[in-house]
């Protein structure tokens, strides 16, 4: 397999602080990942996954083709995935900056939205098919000063909505 593993000693600063930083160097088959920004990739040959199999062939199955985007959270966040092809996609979301890690989540379509802890985590996008994709990586800083204020009993805060901070326990469909 293709692979190099390099610590990287980027921080990305979002509001106020370091939210994510990276943890492997760009790869073939692993890369960094950043939120916000939107990454062109494609399966190739060679990058293969350790948790699918491509049983296309019965009598001779072999790894599904594997992209992996590991990433650093150093405070919780929810995070969003959004692939722009679904087909035959499988998303695994692993624990450490591993491509064996532990799987915290699995996707169908590669569109994920979850909460995590601060730690450091390795997306695993996988096809049984040589296909570009467009992939990204968003999140919503809940540690934020901007997002999360203490109220004193009987006080009140002279803020407004931001539109960066959502709620962790509801949605809101806009009519």
């Amino acid at each position: 397999m293709l692979r190099k593993i390099i610590l990287a000693s980027l921080t990305l600063l979002a509001l106020g602080g370091s939210v994510l930083t990276p943890a492997l160097a760009d790869d073939i088959c692993e890369k960094t990942i950043l939120p916000g920004n939107n990454i062109t990739d494609d399966w190739r040959p060679g990058c293969d996954s350790t948790h699918r199999m491509n049983y296309s062939d019965p009598y001779n199955p072999q790894p599904a083709f594997a992209k992996f985007y590991t990433f650093t959270l150093d405070r919780n966040a929810d995070i969003r995935t959004t692939l722009s092809v679904t087909f035959d996609v499988q998303l695994y979301l692993l624990r450490g900056n591993t491509t064996l890690g532990e799987i915290l989540l699995t996707q169908p379509n590669g569109n994920l939205s979850t909460y995590l802890e601060a730690g450091t985590y390795t997306i695993e996008l996988t096809s049984r098919y040589l296909q570009s994709y467009l992939f990204s990586l968003d999140f919503n800083d809940t540690g934020s000063q901007e997002c999360v204020q203490t109220i004193a009993l009987d006080g009140s805060i002279a803020d407004g909505w931001v539109p960066t901070c959502e709620s962790t326990h509801r949605d809101v469909v806009d009519p």
